[in-house]
């Protein structure tokens, strides 16, 4: 931004500058025209490599500063450079996909336990940004005559608050022909303002199920002036341009209590602020789809669980993640995050099975 510098009792504009080098790339930052140093915050957006590695991201930041004379001790506008070097560890996200389902699985002992939190969730920042500019106002004499020009600067403050909401908009594979739909109820984030229909999924055990994670990254920008002449500017906006929504999701299911076993979700639409994630595709599928399929042996009268972790939603003050949970239906209270599935049967039940005709001995009848 153009932040005051004042030397001999001057008001000096000072723009700041901020510059990322990126891969041999350079970025300008994004709010260059608004950055105030040494506490604001400068930010750029990019696309992080598809191979892991370490990386350095080199930062340039040029202002000017008011030093003095170590001889005559008097005060000059000197021009300052400041370099930083920011270190980057590109990581590879792997899954730790359940075995192949067998038809024949059994599993006796498993009982259903409760969905753990996998991590605090950090669903909500902010920041700020500044901007300033010299405001004139005319002075009359008590005739109403013009005297001159008032002149002062006004700072104005922006300030940034980012929210994330999630719905685990989970569903059974198409596939599957038996399962049951009907509403149940609307979940719904206030603050994130995401509003979903939820819907109580019915089906037999040893089908496959699917996710589609609904994402929003709402963020909204409040702005505040006080202008020369006493006007008050006070008012937010929701803005689409900064921040991404997220990008990867974890997930545990029921029948491995939650551990050991896990799929990842990866993004198949990305639209600003809003995203949709969904299992990467299932190796063990026959068409190659993005199912999870459900264990032949998972108890009747059940909820089957999907718990999630959605994170990689970036905004300037850093990474938004959220854990979110499909609904058990166990309490009114606990409902989760997304759509409910309730097992009933399994898949032998679907099959019906009938002895080949017997044939006589005349060629006609074959």
């Amino acid at each position: 931004m153009d932040w005051l510098l004042y030397y001999k009792d001057q008001e000096i504009k000072n723009p700041v500058n901020v510059t990322f080098n990126i891969g041999g790339r350079t970025y300008p930052a994004i709010n260059r025209d608004i950055i105030f140093p040494s506490t604001g915050i400068a930010y750029v957006k990019w696309r992080t490599p598809d191979k892991p590695q370490d990386m350095i991201i080199k930062a340039k930041v040029s202002y000017k500063k008011i030093d003095f004379n170590q001889i005559t001790g008097s005060p000059y506008i000197k021009n300052q450079v400041d370099e930083h070097d920011i270190a980057v560890k590109i990581v590879e996200l792997k899954e730790n996909p359940p075995p192949n389902p067998d038809a024949d699985d059994r599993n006796d002992s498993f009982r259903i336990s409760k969905a753990p939190k996998i991590a605090d969730d950090m669903k909500e920042n902010r920041w700020y940004e500044y901007s300033v500019t010299k405001e004139k106002e005319p002075v009359y004499n008590d005739k109403g005559e013009w005297k001159y020009d008032r002149e002062a600067w006004i700072w104005t403050t922006y300030e940034y608050t980012a929210k994330l909401g999630v719905f685990l908009n989970t569903y059974p594979d198409p596939l599957c022909k038996t399962y049951r739909a009907e509403n149940w109820n609307t979940y719904r984030n206030s603050k994130a303002k995401l509003n979903k229909q939820r819907i109580l999924y019915k089906m037999k055990s040893g089908y496959g199920i699917r996710q589609k994670i609904e994402t929003r990254l709402l963020v909204e920008k409040r702005t505040t002036v006080t202008h020369l002449n006493g006007d008050v500017e006070d008012y937010t906006q929701v803005v689409s341009s900064v921040g991404v929504a997220p990008q990867n999701a974890i997930n545990y299911f029921s029948d491995f209590d939650f551990k050991n076993y896990f799929r990842l979700s990866e993004v198949t639409e990305l639209r600003r602020n809003e995203s949709i994630l969904e299992f990467k595709k299932n190796r063990y599928s026959t068409y190659d789809n993005r199912t999870h399929f459900t264990p032949i042996w998972y108890p009747d009268n059940e909820f089957y669980v999907v718990n999630s972790m959605v994170f990689d939603a970036w905004t300037p003050a850093g990474q938004l993640y959220l854990g979110a949970t499909t609904s058990s239906g166990s309490d009114v209270k606990e409902k989760g995050e997304g759509n409910a599935i309730f097992i009933k049967g399994n898949l032998w039940d679907d099959w019906y099975v009938q002895p080949l005709p017997t044939y006589g001995t005349d060629p006609r009848e074959i």
